[in-house]
């Protein structure tokens, strides 16, 4: 029977080599069996299913039960032998036994099945919708896997459980009803809505409904849904960027991209706000070309270059002038961005564009402010200012007429002070013209506008018919004129007056002139102060100058020149710092600033250094007007003063005074260095104050110096007093004070006064004092001796004397002359022994060499 069978019987030792083959492995492997036996099984089988084989092999071994399974064997012939093998382990023999059919046939079918297994898992499973099976009830019996991705929710999580679960509350009646319609219609279609997902987010759903109930397989209705979220929001999107383009402030215009050459592209599509900017309601625009808002001062080179970008399909931003229905021209920015269809090909052209003439206006508005600022500083004479001010104005409004007035001197008539024409054919006419160049007050436009204070705009017909110089306005070809009052603090010191060809001219710079008119009327009184004040501080032998905030110079004097050394046009827009001292230039910048902040500066002293070379030292005081932006300064050379006063404190240095200064109002002591050298205190460190001086003197001396320095206060006495100090070492030192109180309005606001160090003169003093008493005691001395020696001297002379009588009244003594010389002689001897001792008496009082003195 197995030598019969169709099947392969066979016996696998535990090595897993074959010990006993049938004959029929030759019909289904292709070897005879005899070339089998003794040889492992995996030698035959298919590589891919040699792990899967082994694996099962193990399993019968180690369970011994039937085990049924499909496997490959490699023929002899190269082929493959399908086998559905049947195997026990028979642990008595220790063999597996084991019977192999052919199933090349259940192969085929099990591989046509497995296809369709992966097709469905391709399109159910793995696709990108949702499939579900729903029973009558509409609970979930089937789910496929792509719910994770789709959902966030595993397909065993819906089973069982109501479709409505899941459904947003306000879309289930509307998605019931589309379920509820299935009954009559095989298919339908059902309006997207909203299911909540694993983060319990709100997702779009978009469901097809088949009816399947019938099918006995099936057996239910079946959903092919997708999330459409994307698509919804996207569709939200889109509504709410047509709603914003319709309802935006910004302008969007469409047009198509070809032709960009003459005459445009036609305009496809704008929103209401252009019908606000431009005035022309979308059908009169529709199928013609945006360049019916281009003007005359449209920027075409700007224009060209954005053409030239689009043609390269670039994205493209321009601001320039356009004009509106009603003619009159503003500012517009607009970006534009080329669109391009699936070939790249660009089809149209999206513009996005904004007035921006308010924008625009301010910042013209900061360049003339800086423009004519630079004029009225570097320039120095009016008409030269009213020239340039007139081509500056003139450039930026691309005006046909700029003309600057200005009252006279007495204020009763205005004159033309400069004026501006771009065209030189215009100015040429306009300079060969014997029109009138001076107005009286209501005369022409500019007399008008002095007169009224107002600004004034004349258009077509008023220019026509008011202008009084119509020579000039016809030739010219003048169709709007402005005027404008140029004024300050109330008064109008000029009357700017402009004129365009064009006669929608000006809107925009009506309102720039209005903002700038006080500006321009406060340089040009800036500058008229200024000559006023160059031919007054020309005569003044002292430097005065005019400089603004920056600190430059716009005027100086002639004697300031000569100070520093330089011409005028040397110094003239440069700042001070240029010749400051380099060790005063910090304490010159930090006085400066305090100038700009409103203080005044009273005698500020600082060194120059000279176009020479030479150091001088100026005294400064100045003015700030914060108004007008200006200072007024007035310096003189102290440089020989300086000399002295070094001199002078040296002098006082070597006299040891220095001075002092109590600001009673504020409280505050300043001592000299002298006086700081006196007490031995550091001028840097050490602030003194009432207390702490009174209580350098010694404690004898307090009561009086505090009475009075109170005194003087009080009473405006004068303080002159000499006292002791101890030194902050401790040295005693003699000092004498003297001081005063200066009094406003009969109140005591400064106590100042001079310290000087007497020590020296002290000691002086008490040395002669000293010397006196030594003398006076050797006076008295001598006056003892004298008294005394003159008792002794009085009698010899006496004798002396009387002799001499006698000898001149009478003649009966001449007799005993002999006698009597012997008397004289010996009154003589006797005198001169007294005169000698009083003289060895004198030599004995040994006087030192300063007693002497």
């Amino acid at each position: 029977m197995l030598e019969a069978s169709l099947d392969v019987f066979c016996t696998i030792n535990e090595q897993g080599k074959f010990t006993f083959v049938s004959a029929a492995a030759e019909r289904h492997w292709g070897y005879a069996p005899s070339a089998l036996v003794g040889t492992p099984f995996v030698n035959v089988i298919v590589p891919e299913d040699v792990k899967k084989t082994n694996q099962l092999a193990k399993e019968i071994v180690q369970k011994k039960e039937i085990h049924t399974f499909l496997n490959r064997y490699r023929r002899k012939d190269g082929g493959i032998a399908y086998n559905l093998c049947s195997a026990r382990w028979i642990p008595d023999k220790k063999l597996i036994y084991c019977v192999a059919k052919d199933a090349k046939e259940s192969f085929e079918k099990s591989k046509i099945l497995k296809e369709r297994e992966e097709r469905f898992k391709a399109l159910v499973q793995e696709g990108s919708d949702l499939i579900a099976i729903l029973d009558e009830e509409s609970k979930y019996k089937y789910v496929s896997p792509t719910s994770i991705p789709i959902l966030g929710i595993a397909p065993e999580d819906f089973l069982g459980k109501n479709v409505f679960e899941f459904i947003h509350p306000e879309d289930a009646k509307r998605t019931e009803n589309s379920l509820k319609s299935i009954v009559d219609n095989h298919r339908v279609q059902v309006e997207p809505f909203r299911f909540r997902n694993h983060k319990n987010q709100w997702r779009w759903i978009e469901t097809v409904l088949t009816n399947m109930l019938e099918n006995p397989v099936i057996k239910g209705i079946v959903a092919n849904s997708r999330d459409i979220t994307e698509r919804i929001e996207e569709e939200h999107r889109l509504k709410l960027l047509e709603s914003v383009i319709t309802n935006t402030n910004d302008v969007v215009l469409i047009t198509e991209a070809e032709p960009m050459d003459q005459p445009g592209p036609k305009i496809l599509y704008v929103n209401e706000a252009f019908t606000k900017m431009t005035g022309y309601a979308s059908e009169e625009v529709l199928g013609k070309t945006p360049r019916l808002l281009q003007g005359p001062l449209s920027d075409r080179k700007a224009l060209s270059k954005m053409g030239h970008d689009l043609r390269k399909g670039k994205a493209s931003e321009l601001t320039t002038i356009n004009c509106k229905k009603n003619g009159e021209q503003f500012w517009v920015n607009f970006t534009i961005n080329p669109v391009s269809d699936e070939m790249g090909k660009i089809t149209h052209f999206i513009a996005i564009e904004r007035d921006v003439t308010e924008r625009k206006n301010k910042e013209i508005e900061k360049d003339l402010v800086t423009e004519i600022s630079e004029i009225f500083t570097q320039e120095s004479k009016i008409e030269v200012c009213a020239e340039k001010l007139c081509q500056t104005v003139g450039k930026y409004g691309a005006f046909d007429l700029v003309e600057l007035w200005a009252p006279d001197l007495e204020n009763k008539k205005i004159r033309l002070i400069g004026c501006f024409l771009p065209s030189p054919k215009d100015q040429q006419f306009y300079d060969a013209s014997v029109e009138k160049t001076v107005f009286d007050r209501s005369e022409g436009l500019p007399g008008k506008i002095w007169a009224e204070g107002k600004l004034i705009l004349w258009r077509d017909h008023s220019v026509q018919k008011h202008f009084v110089r119509s020579e000039i306005s016809k030739n010219i070809g003048l169709k709007t004129l402005l005027g404008i009052p140029l004024t300050f603090s109330g008064s109008t010191y000029g009357i700017l007056v402009v004129g365009s060809k064009i006669s929608h001219a000006f809107p925009n710079f009506t309102s720039i002139f209005s903002h700038l008119e006080g500006f321009i009327g406060s340089e040009i009184h800036r500058k008229k102060l200024e000559e006023d004040l160059y031919r007054l501080i020309n005569s003044v032998p002292e430097l005065i100058s005019v400089g603004d905030f920056q600190g430059r110079f716009l005027s100086i004097n002639k004697e300031g020149c000569d100070m520093l050394g330089y011409a005028e046009n040397e110094i003239i827009g440069h700042s001070f710092e240029k010749w400051i001292h380099p060790e005063d230039k910090e304490i010159s910048k930090a006085e400066f600033y305090d100038l700009t902040n409103g203080e005044d500066t009273v005698n500020f002293e600082t060194r120059f250094i000279t176009k020479d070379g030479k150091v001088i030292w100026t005294s400064w005081s100045c003015k700030p007007d914060i108004k007008l932006g200006i200072i007024y300064s007035i310096a003189k050379n102290i440089t020989e003063e300086k000399k002295f006063r070094q001199l002078t404190q040296q002098s006082f240095s070597m006299a040891k005074i220095g001075s002092w200064e109590l600001d009673i109002v504020a409280n505050k002591l300043s001592w000299s260095e002298e006086v700081h050298n006196l007490h031995e205190t550091n001028p840097d460190g050490f602030e003194p104050n009432l207390a702490t001086a009174i209580n350098f003197y010694r404690e004898d001396f307090r009561d009086m110096v505090r009475s009075q320095v109170e005194s003087s206060i009080e009473n405006g006495n004068k303080i002159d007093f000499e006292a002791i100090i101890v030194t902050k070492s401790g040295k005693e030192k003699w000092v004498r004070v003297i001081g005063k109180t200066e009094m406003v309005d009969k109140k005591p606001v400064l106590l100042f006064g001079s310290t000087q160090d007497i020590s020296q003169r002290k000691e002086d003093q008490k040395r002669i004092l000293d010397n006196l008493n030594v003398i006076e005691e050797q006076n008295k001395k001598l006056l003892n001796i004298a008294w005394s020696q003159s008792h002794e001297v009085r009698a010899p002379v006496a004798r002396i004397l009387g002799i001499v009588k006698l000898l001149e009244d009478s003649n009966e003594f001449r007799n005993d002359l002999d006698t009597w010389i012997s008397h004289i002689k010996f009154s003589g001897e006797e005198l001169d022994g007294i005169i000698r001792k009083i003289v060895d008496e004198t030599r004995s009082l040994n006087l030192s060499q300063d007693q002497r003195i």
